[in-house]
């Protein structure tokens, strides 16, 4: 069992290669991400999220005028309107030979499209359109909130048409700001304890957080860790290099000199040159300190585990400033007041040596010293409301992490600001007026009829043991599909329960307040998921979220945004939704299941099934396939190239290809002829061709420029995301008929490596 912790660095920042994959920027901000299923912690936990938008936003701008090589764009709208299938038509490049390279006959179209790719986003794709779909469709929930006979969603409304009127307007939160400050009457280590309750909802030295357990959507863990009260540290003087460190003592002057023009009473000492500087030096200390026991864990192979698992009472024994018991005591709200095992809770820590390396240092500090950290991390806590000058200051030395929000940036932000809020209700509100049941029921029975193909292929395989297959298929005979959301709970009445606290706090005009309001209730009712969630057995409502398998619970997931576009429609044919929604599912499925070559540390015994005689089976067929890929992939250092791809990748889509292709053929058979054929602009080809031309659709995409791939042909793919397409293909029989691919075509493999 393990824990999501999310801590952004400037490595990521950079786009630099994570386990060998370039992650896209959406990969950490979109909702349509690994991360997004962590969006019920704490807003605090992301509050650097406006710095790292703003960060690509700028290198986005800088690399435009590079020069955008597309040529020849076409039109490609169908009659203006979002037509099922339009852009999937028009991507087919009917005069190349799909026989040759299929990625590019069914994407070659795609390259040409004049369609502008999002600002937020670096890549258009599939997902991409969806996501703008739902996003759109947000907006509009949004702004329908403002005429509701609701009143708490027209409080809602009112806090964003606040949201846009305070940052279009030179937000004026300087004072706001150094009024906390200023009454902060907790300034002494001694006092640490009275502070955290008081600011709980925002990180002092410690970040609380209390979120979903990994591969269990329904339990909760509460965690601590140690909170970074200023990122850019890490980012520009991570290497000691003295201009970097000059130029980020400049960048920390710069704040306090407009602190001090904007409050001279802010200020201790009569001195405040001096007073400045060691203001200046008492964090660059607590920065310098907090790099350097990170770092010693990452090279010491000795360290202790990464995560404890340890009691609040344990807890107050290696911090003794803080009384943990009491903390909690004090921090809970009153719908959980009646929780009082506090002492022996479990809580997840991160490295409890580095909790006992914090509170040494904290004792060591003078008293001066303390007053000025604390300061700091208060003021980096509400960095975001202070007035527009500390932005331009911002601009000035980091200019990537800088904010240039134009009004209709603002006007969005705050749109996605309305979301992270209030996300379950948001999410109920975009299914109530979007997602009909019958839509529901139909992709149900798609996978449920895709579960029953797997078992059947897999007891048919006679590479895989009798012990392993009887694992998987008590597995897939017990899977719970979710599509949209869970039948079981009564949502409407559990978010209007929940929210309706939220009346009053929305009942203002002065956003500052509101925001302070709202995210001590976000935080407390983080507290409410943790001690009640684990009883009421809940699966949260999800929009924006990739496709998702909880081992540990055995429940497949399939969001919202995924229920629209080209991967599903009620109105597909059969092979389209086969090769769209049906094929991304079960891939995200055997990704999971496959675990007959996988080296990482499970998070829990739940997904173990190969054992020895069948993995001994599979590195044969596994051995095959890399060879085949190699020779795909026509890449001079394939050993590191291959690392580019998932674990396993191109042998679980080769293997799920047979799996949805057959359990297309199933559907296709039993459905009247006249409902064969609702392919709008595709009747051109059969049904077993529309099911490898989606497939193929789901990884078309068109990057903004070439300068991060390092690619020459802005037009075209790279031979990796041709290879990902094209290797399964090659070595499927049912392709070859389908496009009566012969020996000697580039997409005809010689010899067939036969999963299942």
């Amino acid at each position: 069992m393990g824990y999501i912790f999310i801590r952004i660095t400037c490595i990521l920042l950079f786009i630099s290669p994570i386990n060998g994959k370039s992650y896209r920027k959406e990969d950490f901000l979109s909702y349509g991400s690994p991360l997004s299923r962590i969006k019920r912690f704490p807003e605090n936990l992301f509050s650097n999220q406006e710095y790292f938008m703003n960060f690509f936003d700028n290198i986005y701008e800088i690399f435009d005028k590079v020069g955008d090589k597309m040529v020849d764009k076409k039109d490609c709208s169908y009659e203006g309107k979002l037509n099922p299938n339009y852009s999937l038509n028009s991507s087919i490049s009917r005069n190349l030979n799909p026989c040759s390279d299929f990625y590019s006959y069914v994407c070659s179209g795609w390259y040409l499209c004049k369609d502008e790719i999002p600002k937020h986003s670096r890549y258009m794709n599939r997902y991409t359109e969806a996501y703008i779909i739902a996003e759109n469709r947000f907006k509009d929930i949004v702004d329908s909130f403002n005429n509701s006979s609701n009143v708490f969603e027209r409080s809602v409304y009112n806090y964003f048409d606040n949201c846009v009127d305070y940052h279009q307007n030179d937000q004026n939160g300087t004072k706001y700001v150094l009024n906390i400050i200023k009454k902060n009457e907790y300034k002494k280590l001694s006092s640490l304890e009275d502070l955290m309750i008081s600011r709980h909802y925002q990180p002092i030295f410690y970040q609380i957080s209390s979120g979903y357990i990994f591969g269990n959507t329904s339990m909760y863990q509460m965690a601590i860790t140690l909170n970074n009260p200023d990122e850019r540290y890490d980012c520009y003087c991570g290497g000691m290099d003295k201009n970097s460190i000059k130029k980020y003592k400049k960048y920390l002057k710069g704040i306090l000199e407009l602190i001090r023009i904007e409050d001279p009473d802010f200020f201790e000492s009569s001195d405040k040159k001096s007073e400045i500087n060691d203001r200046i030096k008492v964090l660059q200390s607590y920065s310098k300190f907090l790099r350097k026991i990170n770092s010693d864990y990452v090279y010491n192979q000795t360290a202790p585990s990464y995560y404890d698992y340890i009691t609040v009472n344990e807890l107050n024994s290696i911090t003794p400033s803080v009384n943990w018991t009491n903390y909690f005591l004090k921090t809970f709200p009153n719908k959980i007041l009646n929780f009082k095992d506090v002492s022996n809770m479990k809580v997840l820590v991160n490295r409890k040596d580095m909790l006992s390396k914090i509170e040494n240092y904290l004792t060591g500090l003078s008293d001066e010293s303390y007053r000025y950290l604390i300061d700091w991390i208060i003021l980096f806590n509400n960095y975001d409301k202070l007035d527009t000058k500390f932005q331009d200051l911002t601009n000035k030395y980091f200019p990537f992490l800088g904010r240039k929000y134009t009004n209709e940036d603002i006007i969005d932000m705050c749109y996605m600001k309305i979301y992270s809020t209030f996300q379950e209700f948001m999410d109920y509100s975009y299914l109530k007026m979007y997602f009909k049941d019958n839509e529901k029921k139909d992709v149900e029975n798609i996978v449920k009829n895709l579960l029953r193909t797997m078992d059947d292929m897999i007891y048919d395989a006679d590479w895989i043991s009798s012990k392993t297959k009887n694992a998987i298929s008590k597995k897939l005979t017990n899977m719970e599909v979710i599509v949209g959301y869970d039948n079981k709970t009564n949502y409407l009445l559990k978010i209007y329960d929940d929210l309706s606290e939220m009346e009053p706090l929305l009942d203002s005009d002065n956003y500052l307040e509101m925001t302070e309001k709202i995210s001590k209730w976000l935080y407390d009712q983080s507290f409410v998921n943790y001690i009640t969630q684990n009883i009421t057995d809940i699966v949260g409502l999800t929009v924006y979220s990739d496709i998702f398998y909880s081992e540990k619970e055995n429940i497949l997931i399939i969001p919202g945004v995924y229920l629209q576009k080209d991967y599903y429609s009620i109105n597909n044919s059969v092979p389209l939704n086969y090769g769209g929604i049906g094929f991304l599912t079960m891939f995200t499925l055997f990704d999971r299941l496959n675990d007959c070559s996988k080296n990482y540390i499970d998070f829990d015994d739940s997904c173990k099934f190969c054992d020895k005689n069948t993995k001994k089976s599979y590195s044969k067929i596994k051995k095959c396939i890399d060879e085949a890929h190699r020779k795909v992939s026509n890449h001079e250092d394939y050993e590191s190239f291959k690392y580019l791809l998932l674990n396993d990748e191109v042998i679980n889509k080769d293997a799920v290809l047979k799996v949805v292709y057959k359990a297309m053929k199933k559907a296709f058979s039993s459905y009247d002829s006249e409902d064969k054929r609702n392919n709008n602009g595709l009747e051109d080809f059969n049904e077993d061709q529309l099911f490898f031309i989606n497939y193929a659709f789901n990884y078309c995409e068109r990057d903004r420029d070439c300068v991060f791939s390092g690619g020459s042909n802005c037009d075209g793919a790279s031979e990796w995301k041709k290879s990902i397409v094209n290797s399964p293909l090659k070595n499927n029989e049912d392709f070859k008929e389908a496009f009566n691919c012969k020996a000697g075509d580039t997409m005809a493999n010689e010899n067939v490596c036969k999963i299942f």
